[in-house]
């Protein structure tokens, strides 16, 4: 059975994935011994596959392969970082105000221990 190009290139996804019927590949396997063309772009679509399959299996490499969106990425960590620099200048705050506290209580402290030694 002949086929047109449009039409093999129409079954590249039910052919490469293997879900094509006997008929149908045969179709398309005679098809792509006469045709350079289509032969080349079967080669790169199952190049391009094998490169999604590659993504999907790493997570890591891409946001959508998990199937989350990057603007939402995006904005929750737009958000945690947010929410760690109020905790960070919160605590720097409570960290200085600490030390002068401190420091403070240690002058008076001194101060005071100095004034009785003076008037004794």
């Amino acid at each position: 059975m002949k086929i047109t190009c449009d039409l093999a290139m129409d079954l590249v996804d039910i052919y490469s994935s293997g879900a094509a019927s006997a008929d149908t590949k045969n179709a398309v396997d005679e098809h792509l011994k006469t045709c350079r063309s289509c032969r080349e772009f079967y080669k790169d679509y199952r190049s391009d596959m094998k490169k999604k399959k590659i993504e999907k299996q790493t997570p890591n490499l891409r946001f959508e392969a998990n199937g989350v969106d990057e603007e939402v990425i995006s904005r929750t960590l737009s958000s945690l970082s947010k929410r760690l620099r109020k905790r960070q200048v919160l605590t720097t705050t409570i960290a200085a105000a600490t030390a002068v506290f401190g420091l403070a209580a240690f002058l008076y402290d001194l101060i005071s221990d100095y004034r009785k030694g003076k008037r004794r």
